[in-house]
């Protein structure tokens, strides 16, 4: 067992060393226009982005921002840099183990770590790559039998995800739900795990007690009840839902897939749906339910670059 582990890791951190390098070699080296200026201010100054306020990658940026080296603005693009190397490296080894194929692994991962977006999430200042990283690790709590010893730390690590981006909150029906069906956790696991869920989403906490302080960023001031609520929520962005064609946009993604995977994304995504429904079935539903789930979301989400929305469908696609 521990042999096999071993080996595991050892890919995966092979994996991820070889997209870090990837992604340092061509790491923007200073502030990148859109979203980058705001969270790298952000996370300078512990500062209230746009919501929902990422409170998890402000800390952690905050953390990044006091590395020896380089300008502030860098060295938020290089935790960018290591969220998405992070990623790709838990995704591979997760599939290794999920698969049993060497093979099948290194050539998802390197397909997801070559794609455009995530390579341009990956070398500026944002949080789809962290978010990404969390959705890699969240794999690996997939149960393989009944087990449900795992629950509690799952529950936790899902609310700590959602205190990063919203978006994966999604995905909890297809993996959360499933994972209890499968596994029967009892009422006392049940509800330790409920609990922990609720720890996980306490970085939250950050954005009425820095609102308070009056820091140097402080998008709409979430000092109150209302604010907060409206902030966490994204209240203010609910009007994009349904903008555009949904039809036109899968269409787009569609046909963007083979430059966003290379154009043996059209026989390996099917090819390995049809591995699920032989090999794997207890994988289908989180898998291909979250991939749909995600998918659903990107194409009704009518912002005008939706790009890094689409990332969770192609990591869970990528299976195997």
């Amino acid at each position: 067992m521990w042999s096999d582990l071993l080996r595991r890791a050892r890919f995966g951190l092979a994996l991820g060393a070889s997209a870090l390098l990837l992604y340092v070699v061509t790491l923007a080296p200073s502030i990148v226009p859109g979203d980058g200026p705001e969270l790298t201010v952000a996370a300078r100054f512990l500062g209230i982005p746009h919501p929902s306020g990422y409170p998890l990658y402000v800390m952690g940026g905050r953390l990044a921002s006091l590395l020896p080296a380089g300008t502030v603005a860098w060295r938020l693009n290089l935790f960018a840099a290591v969220a998405g190397a992070a990623a790709v490296g838990l995704f591979g080894a997760w599939l290794r183990r999920a698969t049993g194929s060497t093979a099948a692994s290194l050539a998802a991962s390197a397909m997801l770590a070559l794609s455009p977006s995530l390579w341009r999430e990956s070398t500026s200042a944002e949080v789809y790559s962290f978010s990404l990283f969390f959705l890699a690790l969240l794999l690996h709590f997939l149960p393989d039998g009944r087990d449900a010893r795992r629950l509690p730390l799952a529950a936790y690590l899902w609310g700590l995800a959602l205190t990063n981006h919203l978006g994966l909150v999604l995905l909890l029906p297809a993996f959360a739900g499933w994972t209890v069906l499968r596994v029967r956790p009892s009422r006392k696991t049940l509800l330790l795990a409920k609990a922990c869920f609720l720890v996980g989403l306490t970085p939250y906490a950050l954005l009425p007690v820095r609102a308070a302080d009056a820091p140097l960023w402080n998008w709409g001031d979430p000092s109150n009840l209302k604010r907060f609520l409206d902030h966490v929520s994204g209240a203010p962005y609910w009007g994009y839902f349904g903008g555009g064609s949904a039809a036109e946009r899968l269409g787009g993604w569609a046909s963007a897939l083979g430059s966003e995977l290379t154009p043996l994304a059209y026989v390996a995504i099917p090819a390995g749906i049809v591995f699920l429904a032989r090999k794997r079935r207890d994988l289908l539903v989180p898998v291909l339910g979250g991939a749909a789930i995600a998918l659903a979301y990107a194409l009704l989400y009518g912002i005008h670059d939706p790009e890094a929305y689409f990332l969770p469908v192609h990591l869970l696609l990528l299976v195997p």
